[in-house]
């Protein structure tokens, strides 16, 4: 269950990563080696509660944002995306990166590249979602952002 757990948070990261480069070079978004980096540090505090407390983090993970945040509220008093940030600020990581991981789970900035790495989290939760039926209800939204805030199409992405 930890290594399933921590595999599934690195292939995330790496998804998010390679997403947001391919999205970046749709859209013509000339900073895609920033969103590389960035969708690599996305899931940087799943990683940290994975680290301080493995069993417990396994316990309570899902490939999912949307349901993980409030169990990781509830057991941490903190979620990743909070933790994430603290990390980028602690090391002095530029604000792009902050921004990014703010953004990764609920789109809180209209800036271009908070979008790509929304858009690339919603598409990386797809792909690595393995019940069937939760994956209608993110594809759906997945083909709204998409249209919304990137102006692609499916077809396009």
């Amino acid at each position: 269950m930890i290594i399933i757990s921590f595999n599934s948070i690195l292939k995330k990261s790496l998804l998010i990563s390679a997403i947001s480069t391919m999205l970046a070079k749709k859209i013509n978004y000339l900073n895609s080696e920033e969103l590389y980096v960035s969708g690599l540090l996305t899931e940087i505090g799943e990683l940290v509660f994975f680290l301080y407390s493995p069993d417990k983090y396994c316990n309570l993970f899902n490939i999912n944002d949307k349901k993980l945040i409030p169990r990781e509220r509830e057991t941490f008093q903190t979620d990743h995306v909070e933790l994430g940030i603290e990390f980028c600020k602690r090391y002095n990581f530029p604000n792009f990166f902050k921004t990014a991981i703010e953004n990764h789970a609920e789109l809180s900035s209209d800036e271009e590249h908070s979008r790509i790495s929304f858009v690339s989290t919603q598409i990386a939760e797809l792909l690595l979602t393995e019940n069937e039926e939760e994956k209608t209800p993110i594809f759906k939204e997945i083909e709204n952002y998409t249209k919304k805030i990137l102006h692609l199409s499916l077809t396009d992405v």
